[in-house]
């Protein structure tokens, strides 16, 4: 199950990385670089640790059955108190695994924020520093470090009290089985006693054994949501824009005619329309024009990065694309 893991984890991984290149611009703006990263070290790394602990959430119930059928073939209708208990203590078990799966998926959300403010933070450095703003992204990171440590010690908290829980269910049913034979006065031997402390000592290891098991599961019930969502985002339409390795004979390796095209599928009106462009084969083109006036977009959807409403767009593979912010410095 170990050697399964790894291998799991190594399959989920080249998926996650194959689905970003893939991805809409939509669905790049929803999910953005640091929550990608989390998916990958974070999410598929549980998905291995779960392989481990998958089999004590079946056979740990097993084996308690197991020795209560055993308890009550010794000491005989004691033994029912211990069960009744037994039953109690296992439904507020699974109660308290609720909440961990709850606060896991906030301590998730909360992580994946914090993870997208530094990779923003680090993308964007330079412009930070040239606008003197490092305090106010300081507070952004660090209140959003305190939400995460928040989420961190409701988790912690739910799960030390699902270790308590288990780990006092042991001692709980072997005493409300002692006192309930000796009150009903069932002939309580030394032979029985002994034999019901053996049968306890049997299960003893599995009951504290399923408190990290509970916990993985947990951890991969939310895993698996959040790389269901992501696996099901929208992705580039392929043939787009025609990619053309060699336009040998061409004149114009670059053609946009009729083009429009939107950042979102939803987007009612498109943030290009009506671009026609043709660019000449050695011809140095720049794209210059104040902000927000579509030059990147152009760019992207020149590489197929954005949505094509409509039209026709074809592309040289041998044609090269910068984008570079101080081009106006030196081209006024």
């Amino acid at each position: 199950m170990h050697r399964m893991g790894n291998n799991v984890r190594t399959a989920v991984m080249t998926a996650l990385y194959r689905k970003s290149l893939r991805l809409s611009s939509s669905a790049r703006q929803e999910h953005g670089v640091g929550q990608i990263t989390n998916y990958m070290v974070v999410d598929a790394q549980q998905l291995s640790d779960a392989c481990l602990q998958l089999h004590v959430c079946w056979s740990m119930p097993l084996q308690v059955i197991i020795a209560l059928v055993l308890l009550y073939q010794v000491i005989g209708t004691p033994a029912i108190a211990g069960i009744a208990a037994m039953i109690v203590i296992t439904f507020t078990s699974l109660w308290i695994t609720r909440r961990q799966k709850r606060f896991q998926g906030l301590l998730m959300q909360s992580r994946d924020r914090r993870m997208k403010a530094i990779a923003e933070i680090l993308a964007y450095m330079k412009i930070i520093k040239l606008q003197a703003w490092e305090e106010k992204f300081e507070e952004k990171v660090v209140s959003d470090r305190k939400a995460e440590f928040n989420r961190l010690s409701q988790f912690v908290y739910s799960t030390a009290a699902n270790t308590f829980t288990l780990w006092s269910l042991l001692p709980t049913v072997s005493v409300l089985t002692y006192v309930t034979a000796v009150l009903l006065d069932t002939g309580l031997t030394t032979a029985k006693v002994f034999t019901a402390t053996s049968v306890f000592r049997i299960v003893q290891q599995p009951i504290w054994n399923f408190p990290q098991a509970a916990f993985a599961l947990a951890q991969l019930v939310t895993s698996l949501e959040r790389l269901d969502a992501y696996m099901r985002s929208s992705e580039l339409e392929e043939g787009a824009v025609e990619k053309v390795m060699d336009m040998v004979g061409e004149e114009y390796p670059v053609t946009v005619h009729g083009g429009f095209f939107a950042w979102k599928e939803s987007q009612a009106m498109p943030t290009l329309h009506d671009i026609n462009l043709d660019i000449k084969r050695g011809s140095l083109v720049t794209i210059v024009g104040k902000v927000g006036s579509g030059k990147s977009s152009l760019l992207a959807a020149l590489l197929g990065e954005m949505l094509k409403v409509s039209g026709t767009v074809r592309f040289s593979s041998k044609v090269y694309i910068t984008q570079d912010v101080n081009f106006h410095n030196n081209f006024p």
